[in-house]
């Protein structure tokens, strides 16, 4: 693999899943645009469709998960309840072994339910510098710039 597009600033190549958190930091930054196209809400629902889908799960099995009555996850699913409170979006999320936050994103990616490297990257990111942030970002603008190039051959 090539790695003349990769930070000048990095000494060493990057790991396998380095570059796959990278693409995931850029996909994510993409679907974090979309969010004002939906509301909160609706992104919560949408998501949570998705993983019961995805999961072949019932609203009885997300309720009991998720220490909720069958009936309460029915009507968020079905968009009847107007709100969703910040406990039970977060009780949604930890049924399905996700941080809250998980269910604001846009189209939930599925490498994010099924890979720990996004929730490891945003932590070290935030716990970055400045320097750090950037250089970040940049290995992510070029990895996902490189991976565009390669799924174009």
């Amino acid at each position: 693999m090539d790695n003349s597009y990769r930070a000048s600033s990095c000494s060493k190549p990057m790991s396998e899943s380095t570059v796959v958190s990278s693409k995931l930091l850029l996909g994510l930054s993409n679907r974090i645009s979309a969010m004002a196209k939906n509301t909160t809400t609706d992104t919560l629902i949408d998501n949570l469709l998705y993983l019961k889908r995805l999961r072949g799960d019932s609203v009885y099995a997300i309720g009991k998960r998720a220490k909720m009555s069958p009936r309460t996850v029915s009507n968020i699913l079905a968009r009847e309840q107007e709100k969703v409170s910040i406990e039970q979006t977060d009780a949604l999320a930890k049924a399905y072994g996700l941080e809250g936050w998980h269910l604001m994103l846009p189209n939930l990616p599925r490498d994010l339910v099924e890979s720990p490297h996004i929730a490891k990257l945003f932590k070290n990111y935030i716990m970055a510098t400045t320097d750090g942030r950037a250089l970040i970002n940049l290995v992510a603008e070029r990895e996902a710039s490189y991976g565009q190039e390669q799924n174009q051959k």
